[in-house]
């Protein structure tokens, strides 16, 4: 009787670190993945800080000003081209 009682109290301590086992594989692999994400966003980091340096605010916004000329250029000749055409 006693060894019946021992050997289930074994069976429930093996199930218990058997769970104990399984959850820290969960907990390594959410812990990698983790990891994974971090390096992936500090290499994005990175890219965007040498992305930002190599811009040049000043151009670009001269561009936009040229093209916002440029289109209001063309929004003008477009509305006379019907006038025209009749």
């Amino acid at each position: 009787m006693r060894d019946l009682v021992r050997l289930r109290h074994q069976v429930d301590q093996y199930f218990m670190m058997e769970s104990q086992l399984k959850s820290l594989g969960m907990q390594i692999s959410s812990m990698q993945t983790q990891a994974e994400i971090n390096s992936a966003l500090r290499a994005a980091t990175s890219t965007m800080t040498k992305v930002n340096d190599k811009m040049d605010i000043k151009d670009i916004q001269q561009v936009m000003k040229q093209f916002s000329k440029a289109s209001e250029s063309m929004g003008v000749k477009m509305e006379m081209v019907p006038r025209v055409s009749r």
